[in-house]
């Protein structure tokens, strides 16, 4: 597997925002891409934990956000975070799944670097998550862009 990383200029407001994406599921992964991508997130793609590791330290930029399934082959994303973080102490965390959400929900709101998404969700749930933590972070500039997506688009 190859690791892609596309800039869009369509909102160039989040051009500075690296996003590193794991999904195991490869319909699913490429629609989060596509619609961070469509709002001008920089995104690297990964299938698995393993190959997030690897590119973390082949990348020669640091990433901003960690998006994440909560549950991966072999590791979970709060794992992956964690290893991550030892690499990355600022680094963000969005877990996704729709599994144990309760769980999941429980840990993030312990800790504030991670936030969780719960499947299914739409476009605008996406952006709007990935616009909340780098905005606590101050990873965005002062100028936002408005996510064009319709909420009844789930993933």
């Amino acid at each position: 597997m190859s690791f892609q990383t596309h800039r869009s200029p369509r909102n160039a407001g989040f051009d500075s925002v690296r996003i590193l994406l794991v999904e195991d599921e490869a319909r699913v992964r490429n629609v989060m891409k596509e619609v961070l991508e469509m709002q001008g997130f920089l995104v690297v793609e990964c299938e698995t934990a393993e190959q997030a590791l690897l590119q973390s330290t082949a990348s020669l930029s640091r990433f901003d956000v960690l998006l994440t399934d909560a549950m991966l082959p072999g590791k979970t994303g709060r794992q992956l975070a964690r290893d991550l973080r030892q690499r990355i102490p600022a680094l963000k965390t969005i877990l996704v799944s729709g599994y144990g959400e309760a769980q999941a929900l429980l840990g993030a709101e312990k800790n504030d670097k991670v936030s969780y998404l719960p499947k299914p969700f739409s476009a605008s749930s996406l952006v709007a998550a990935v616009q909340r933590v780098t905005e606590n972070a101050g990873t965005l500039s002062a100028k936002r862009a408005n996510p064009s997506t319709s909420p009844q688009d789930e993933l």
